[in-house]
C-alpha cells in the first residue's frame, strides 16, 4: 500500500475582469461561478479535514479560494512565493521562489495544503516538481501527493463551471 504523506491542490485562479490587465482585478461573474465550483469538488474530496490555504498575493487568486475558506471557515495565507512573475523581476528570481514553494510543501508543509496561483507559475511548478509540462485553464486544479518520497499528480480538472 503506497504511502501518501501529503496531498496538495494546486489551483489556477478562475477568470478574472479583463477591463484593464494592468490592474489587479478580481474575478469575472463567470470566474465567481468557477471558484464556487472548484470549491465544491475540492471540499467533497477533502471533506471536513483541517486544511491549509495559500494564496498569490493578487486578489483574483484570494477570490478563487474564499467559496472554500468559508466552507472550512478558515483564513487564507497570502503568500509572495505564489505570485506571478513580476515584470521587473528576473527569471532566476522567479524560479528561486518557485523552488523554495516546493521545497516547503515536500519538507515542510502539513498534510493538506491548497495553493492559487498563475498560468505562469504553476506550469514551471509542475515542470520542476513533477517532470510534466501542465499549463491549467482558469478555475482548473491538480491534485497531487507526496508518495513516499515522490511527488505525483492524482487528477488534473482543467475546469468546473456551474451552468
Amino acid at each position: 500500500m503506497p504511502d501518501f504523506r501529503k496531498t496538495l491542490f494546486i489551483v489556477r485562479h478562475a477568470h478574472r475582469v479583463v477591463t484593464d490587465r494592468s490592474l489587479d482585478n478580481g474575478l469575472s461573474e463567470r470566474g465567481h461561478k468557477q471558484a464556487e465550483a472548484a470549491a465544491l469538488f475540492i471540499h467533497k474530496v477533502i471533506g471536513p479535514k483541517p486544511v491549509i490555504m495559500r494564496s498569490s498575493p493578487r486578489l483574483r487568486c484570494q477570490e478563487t479560494l474564499s467559496p472554500l475558506a468559508r466552507m472550512w471557515s478558515i483564513e487564507t495565507e497570502i503568500d509572495p512565493l505564489l505570485c506571478e512573475q513580476e515584470r521587473h523581476e528576473d527569471d532566476k528570481t522567479f524560479l528561486d521562489r518557485i523552488e523554495e514553494a516546493k521545497a516547503r510543501w515536500i519538507h515542510r508543509d502539513p498534510e493538506r495544503l491548497i495553493i492559487c496561483s498563475h498560468g505562469d507559475w504553476i506550469p514551471e511548478f509542475c515542470r520542476r516538481t513533477f517532470s510534466q509540462d501542465i499549463s491549467l485553464e482558469k478555475g482548473g486544479f491538480i491534485e497531487a501527493k507526496l508518495v513516499g518520497e515522490k511527488p505525483v499528480i492524482f487528477e488534473i480538472r482543467q475546469k468546473l463551471e456551474t451552468p
